[in-house]
């Protein structure tokens, strides 16, 4: 069982709801070794939908194909995660109180806006590192002030020098919290933002649909243009061909409430890239193609990258992933600084930051250190 195998494998599970008659095809591909389990169990992990394949699992009842010392292991990790979940939304709660009895609206987004949105079957299946939260431009100062008033640091040190080209302030951490704060002046970069503008998110903002929780989240078509711009864009999966499942199943809850192919199509932008993106959501979870996106033919080298990704061995793969980060850090966005003011304020703000370069270096080590 290779990579791809277990990707695809994976990705058949999380449709299981949508599609339960594939149950008995399902059980056919279940590992049949120790060693096999634990590369399925590697690969959840790495897309981070472990405790989202545990409850598929349990819900069709395919638990009792697992062998038994797995099964308690999925289920302690579910429960861990859970209880994790279950801290962010109770804190996600009191900051939402906190920032609103100071005139400050938070709009909630990612994975704890779907968390407190009800779009996940239940509260421990997302996998979510931190509470990201938009405010207005001039709000995200007092904010962080709020909050370090009530004793969260944040994780590294603001140049104030940077603020023009800053998506949000560095993310904040308070002693007996779990998830760290992340609050937004904008929603995306500032290459996307033309594109994904600040204003619309807080035009077309609605309340929770959990009656409980009185606060603001973006739409779900927004939902789906923010979780396409934010992997495959501004962190350059789309370019590496390295699409994380936890993301695709994101879009697949979402489209139980929104069509995916219509909200892109509405949307109208990066059309390359996000036509490249639903054709591999419906390949992944095998849901056919409506006919006007099975003609568009722009996305063969989308998926030649996206085979090398599953198919390649390490080095060859961080090879690959170098160049391609090469390319766009250190050719293409200092170029863009000889015409782009944000790109000049960006790139400048950093160089002169302490601690920039260790943390760069860092950065790298832990990319190509991962299996």
């Amino acid at each position: 069982m290779n990579r791809e195998y277990l990707y695809y494998f994976t990705s058949q599970i999380l449709s299981l709801d949508l599609f339960a008659g594939r149950r008995s095809g399902i059980i056919k591909q279940f590992p049949t070794t120790k060693n096999q389990w634990q590369r399925w169990v590697q690969t959840a992990s790495n897309h981070m939908v472990l405790p989202a394949c545990y409850l598929v699992l349990k819900r069709h009842q395919l638990l009792n194909h697992l062998p038994g010392e797995l099964q308690e292991s999925l289920k302690y990790i579910y429960e861990l995660n859970q209880q994790r979940n279950l801290k962010i939304e109770k804190h996600a709660r009191s900051i939402n109180q906190v920032l609103k009895s100071k005139g400050i609206t938070p709009l909630f987004m990612k994975g704890s806006a779907n968390l407190i949105d009800k779009v996940y079957h239940d509260s421990g299946e997302r996998m979510m590192y931190d509470i990201d939260i938009l405010v207005e431009d001039q709000n995200m100062l007092p904010a962080v002030e709020l909050l370090t008033r009530l004793g969260y640091k944040p994780q590294k040190p603001f140049i104030l020098s940077s603020y023009p080209s800053t998506m949000h302030y560095p993310i904040m951490y308070r002693e007996g919290y779990t998830a760290g704060i992340e609050i937004h002046r904008i929603p995306v970069q500032y290459l996307y933002l033309k594109k994904f503008s600040t204003k619309g998110l807080w035009e077309s903002a609605r309340e929770s649909k959990d009656p409980s929780f009185d606060g603001m989240v973006m739409t779900d078509d927004k939902k789906m243009i923010h979780n396409f711009i934010h992997s495959q864009l501004m962190h350059s999966r789309h370019y590496y061909g390295n699409v994380s499942l936890r993301d695709l199943y994101d879009i697949l809850l979402l489209s139980q409430r929104e069509d995916p192919v219509k909200v892109f199509r509405k949307y109208g932008h990066f059309q390359k890239q996000s036509q490249a993106y639903l054709q591999l959501y419906h390949r992944v979870f095998d849901i056919k193609m409506p006919e006007r996106l099975q003609k568009y033919r722009g996305s063969r080298f989308f998926f030649f990258r996206h085979n090398l990704s599953l198919r390649a061995g390490k080095k060859k793969l961080s090879f690959f992933y170098f160049l391609i980060m090469f390319s766009q850090k250190y050719i293409l966005l200092p170029v863009r600084t000889l015409w782009n003011r944000d790109a000049r304020n960006y790139v400048f703000s950093r160089l002169t930051q302490p601690g920039w370069y260790g943390r760069h270096i860092a950065a790298y080590k832990r990319m190509f250190s991962r299996k």
